[in-house]
C-alpha cells in the first residue's frame, strides 16, 4: 500500500457503539475455531492469511475524571467493576484491524490498518495509518492469547498484578472470560479475553493525574489544576476471512530482506474550481519501503515517508513498521497470474465496518488497476502485468468541504 500520504494517527480510534455490535454468528464461529484443548502449537482457523480482526478502538483526555462503582463497568479496579466518569475532552474515533498477510511454521505476520472516523453520524471512515506486529501460536500482542494459556491462568493478585476469572456480557452476548490488570511505569492496563477464543473483547490503558494545588509559603493558591485521565481502549467487533485470491502465493525472488523499494511523487490539494479558490503547488513526495527480516513467510520492515518543505527548510521525514506478505490487496506485488484472472468490474471485498470496497477496475497499458474506496477517500494502485510489481498509486483523501488531497507516486527502483 503506498498511502504515504497519510500521516500516521497514533491516537486512533473508537468508542463503545461506534460499529456494529458483534453478533451472535459471529460469536459462534469464533467459539467453534478454538478450545482451551487446542495445542498450543496450533494455530486457529481464525488466523490463516486473509483473516482480518477488527476492534472498535480509540483514545481521549478527559479533564475531571473519576472512578465510580459499576457491575456493568469495564474497569476493575479495587476488587470491584467501575465506570469512569469525566468532564469535557478531547479524542479520536474509529476501527483498528489486523490484517494476517503471511503465516508459515506457527509464526504470524499481521499488516495493522487504522481508520479515523470523520463523520461519526454518518460513519465516514478514512485510512489514517498502518504498523506491524508479529505472534506465533501462543499469542499475537494483547489482541489475542492461546486459549491454553489463558485456562492455566488462575484468580489472584502478584507482582505484576491481578487476573480475574467469571462471566461477563458484551453486547447482549455472554462470554466466560480472563481478566488481567498490570500498572506499567504508571500506567493502568486491563484486558478482558474470552476464555473459548483467547480473543481480547475489550482492552484499555489509563494514564490518571490527580487533581494538583500550587501553593506559596502563606498557602495562597498559585495555580490549580483538575484531575485528568488519559484513556484509550479496544472492543471486539468483527471476525472475518477476506477472500484474497493469492493470499497463500509464494512471494517473488526479490522480496527478500535488505531490499529497498522507491517511490516518487507529488502530493497535492485539489480545490474546488467553483468556490474561486485558486489551484496549490503540489509538494515533492518520496516514499520508500525497506524490507528488514524474514517474518512468518512474509517480511518485516518499514516506510520512510519523506516530504519537500519548501526552499531553505529540511525534509520532513516519517518512519513507520511495514508487514509486507502475499495476503495483501493493496501491497507490493501481486502475482502476475491472479491478475491475469480477475474481471473488470469484479468486486473483492466490501468491508462492513469501514465501508472500504476492493474492485478490479480493469487494465491499462499492461497496467492492471486495484480500487479500494471507502466513503471519505480512493486508493488507485497499478499493477504491472508481466512482473505484478507496483509501478504507480493515486491517493485521494476528502480534505474539508471544498476540496481533496492527491497524492502520485510512480515506482522509481529498487536498490
Amino acid at each position: 500500500m503506498i498511502p504515504g500520504m497519510m500521516q500516521r494517527h497514533d491516537r486512533i480510534l473508537g468508542r463503545c457503539g461506534v460499529v456494529p455490535v458483534l453478533r451472535a454468528a459471529l460469536v459462534a464461529a469464533v467459539l467453534v475455531a478454538a478450545s482451551p484443548g487446542t495445542a498450543l502449537a496450533q494455530l486457529p482457523e481464525f488466523l490463516r492469511p486473509g483473516a482480518r480482526l477488527s476492534w472498535a478502538a480509540g483514545d481521549s483526555v478527559l479533564e475531571g475524571s473519576r472512578f465510580v462503582p459499576d457491575p456493568q463497568g469495564a474497569i476493575w479496579r479495587n476488587n470491584a467493576w467501575h465506570r469512569l466518569e469525566t468532564g469535557p475532552g478531547s479524542g479520536g474515533v474509529g476501527t483498528t484491524q489486523l490484517n494476517i498477510v503471511a503465516v508459515d511454521a506457527g509464526a504470524v505476520l499481521v499488516d495493522v490498518r487504522t481508520f479515523l472516523i470523520l463523520d461519526v453520524h454518518r460513519n465516514i471512515q478514512v485510512a489514517s495509518g498502518s504498523d506491524a506486529i508479529t505472534g506465533d501460536a501462543n499469542g499475537i500482542g494483547d489482541y489475542w492469547v492461546h486459549p491454553g494459556r489463558l485456562a492455566q491462568m488462575q484468580p489472584g493478585r502478584d507482582a505484576g498484578g491481578m487476573i480475574f476469572r467469571g462471566r461477563r456480557t458484551l453486547d447482549g452476548q455472554e462470554f466466560d472470560v480472563v481478566s488481567t490488570v498490570a500498572i506499567r511505569n504508571g500506567v493502568y492496563h486491563s484486558q478482558t479475553y474470552d476464555l473459548a477464543s483467547g480473543l481480547l473483547l475489550f482492552g484499555g490503558t489509563m494514564d490518571a493525574e490527580p487533581d494538583l494545588l500550587v501553593t506559596n509559603a502563606a498557602g495562597t493558591i498559585l495555580n490549580q489544576k483538575r484531575g485528568r485521565v488519559a484513556y484509550s481502549h479496544r472492543r471486539l467487533a468483527s471476525v472475518r476471512t477476506v477472500a484474497i485470491p493469492w493470499a497463500t502465493a509464494p512471494p517473488p525472488p526479490w522480496f527478500r530482506p535488505g531490499l529497498v523499494t522507491d517511490y516518487q511523487g507529488v502530493s497535492r490539494a485539489v480545490m474546488d474550481q467553483s468556490q474561486g479558490l485558486p489551484p496549490l503547488p503540489g509538494t515533492a513526495m518520496r516514499v520508500s519501503f525497506a524490507f528488514e527480516r524474514v517474518a512468518a513467510g512474509g517480511v518485516l520492515g518499514r516506510q520512510v515517508i519523506t516530504s519537500a518543505l519548501g526552499p531553505g527548510l529540511p525534509d520532513d521525514r516519517r518512519t513507520s513498521p511495514r508487514a509486507f506478505g502475499p495476503a495483501m490487496f493493496d501491497g507490493l506485488w501481486i502475482p502476475p497470474g491472479a491478475l491475469s484472472a480477475l474481471i473488470p468490474g469484479q468486486r473483492l471485498d466490501a468491508d462492513p465496518l469501514t465501508g472500504q470496497v476492493v474492485t478490479f477496475a480493469g487494465a491499462e497499458g499492461g497496467r492492471a488497476v486495484l480500487v479500494s474506496e471507502g466513503p471519505g477517500d480512493r486508493l488507485e494502485q497499478f499493477y504491472d502485468l508481466r512482473s505484478g510489481l507496483l509501478v504507480f498509486s493515486r491517493a485521494i483523501r476528502a480534505a474539508g468541504p471544498v476540496g481533496r488531497q492527491v497524492v502520485e507516486l510512480g515506482f522509481a527502483g529498487q536498490r
